[in-house]
């Protein structure tokens, strides 16, 4: 398109390169300038008045192509007239010349110079000087994402980044610094990212890249998964003695990440556990005449308890761990973590704890408790 414009411009000049003779050196052919967006430029003006004799009063006028009215206006000691759009950046450079300091993208185009000799009694306009003005500019984005996108389980999220730029950026995304391309998880086109069937993993920063040969910029958007909690530090089976401490850990994550857990002894909430009194049949003891080294196991069915106040000796933690202070035969069971965010099914997992029940008969141990799964 520029070319065909120059060479436009140029039958004109050829047309009308003798038809007035009142500025002096006129080109044939115009002039391509390059310049980056935010530094100087000149734009030169072969259309000058007379350099022998007195100089006549002269106005010199500066068009761009696609506009009827000129932009820039000088005449001799008064001060130019300048449109808005180019006030404070455009001035005279030398005699007929045009200085544009600092150069914006949206400069780029055509412009003609023209001199009016105003002694001349005849037609001094001349479409005699033309430069082309092309800037090149490093990209900038014209729209992103936000810094924080939020995208439930199972979803489907996209992410629009655009730029601007001379030449015109080009524009791709990365995770983790791999390019994403087109396949069954991700669709990139025209500059914008959609993410199919989300998962908790699809979580992260996403990289929006523009580039060209005139630089690159980034803008990272991070990704934040609505879904229920993800067990990533299960519990473990824990082994104490009568009257110790015990202490199970938990760890969750999730987003909203508004957690609370929850802990179970058997089938029932360590905080509302029953107390009513309960016998088991399959309660078995060591009886002191089968002597020392006899001992036989202590083993109690874990629905089945007599007066427990388990509730009274537990504290459940903010990060999740559970600790039951001065533990007892009877606390011996599994335990069940369970995290929730009122999200979707909240996960759960399981360890048991085994207390050791040393009965002394003097010096000697007469037995071991211990809670084996139901």
């Amino acid at each position: 398109m520029i070319w065909y414009v120059a060479t436009l411009i140029a039958s004109v000049f050829s047309t009308r390169g003798t038809a007035a003779q009142g500025a002096h050196a006129v080109r044939e052919e115009p002039r391509f300038v390059t310049a980056r967006a935010g530094e100087s430029v000149i734009l030169g003006c072969d259309a000058s008045p007379p350099l022998d004799g007195q100089q006549p009063p002269y106005v010199v006028e500066w068009f761009k192509f696609g506009v009827p009215i000129p932009f820039f206006i000088n005449f001799r000691f008064y001060p130019p007239h300048v449109d808005p759009e180019y006030t404070g950046r455009a001035s005279l450079h030398g005699k007929a010349s045009l200085q544009i300091d600092p150069v914006r993208s949206e400069d780029q185009g055509w412009y003609e110079c023209r001199v009016l000799m105003l002694e001349q009694q005849y037609d001094t306009f001349h479409n005699g000087s033309w430069v082309h003005l092309t800037v090149n500019a490093p990209p900038s984005f014209t729209a992103t994402p936000p810094q924080y996108v939020e995208a439930k389980e199972g979803g489907s999220t996209l992410l629009s980044c655009s730029a601007q730029g001379n030449p015109k950026p080009i524009i791709s995304w990365l995770r983790e610094g791999e390019e994403l391309a087109t396949d069954a998880k991700y669709s990139v086109h025209d500059g914008s990212l959609n993410i199919l069937g989300i998962t908790r993993d699809d979580r992260g920063a996403y990289t929006c890249r523009a580039y060209s040969d005139q630089g690159e910029v980034l803008h990272t958007t991070r990704l934040l998964v609505q879904g229920p909690p993800y067990i990533v530090s299960p519990p473990e089976n824990v082994t104490v003695n009568i009257s110790q401490n015990a202490l199970f850990t938990c760890q969750a994550e999730a987003y909203p990440g508004n957690l609370t857990y929850t802990w179970f002894w058997e089938e029932d909430n360590v905080y509302f556990k029953n107390d009513d009194l309960k016998r088991s049949q399959d309660l078995r003891g060591v009886s002191p005449e089968q002597g020392p080294g006899a001992g036989e196991a202590f083993i109690q069915r874990a629905s089945d308890r007599l007066n427990n106040d388990l509730k009274l000796r537990v504290r459940i933690l903010i990060d999740g761990t559970l600790i039951i202070f001065r533990v007892k035969p009877e606390d011996a069971g599994k335990y069940t973590c369970s995290p929730s965010n009122s999200l979707g099914i909240s996960p759960s997992a399981s360890a048991y704890l085994t207390v050791q029940c040393e009965c002394y008969r003097g010096n000697k141990v007469a037995g071991e408790g211990r809670a084996l799964p139901a």
